[in-house]
């Protein structure tokens, strides 16, 4: 099990490698990116991990890069049009 600061270490390398993507124009989610296309790559993302899960046994890597994917552009959107707290 990881503790809370390791994982929040995994999404921000996450965004990490986004940013960089952004700086070299080789991915589709750019800085203008919109809140529909950002739920649409958490939905396409989301069903990648679904996918992985049903052939993996815990810890299930391959699922867990998907979510930490989900993960980084929910943060993302939340930068982009910020984040209610609770």
């Amino acid at each position: 099990m990881m503790n809370r600061d390791k994982v929040y270490k995994a999404i921000d390398t996450e965004l990490d490698y986004v940013q960089g993507q952004e700086e070299v124009k080789e991915s589709h989610v750019v800085e203008d990116f919109p809140l529909a296309a950002g739920m649409e790559a958490i939905r396409y993302n989301l069903d990648k991990a679904n996918k992985e899960w049903y052939v993996e046994q815990a810890p299930y890597p391959n699922a867990m890069k998907y979510l930490r994917k989900v993960a980084g552009i929910c943060v993302q959107m939340g930068i982009k049009y910020g984040m209610p707290e609770r």
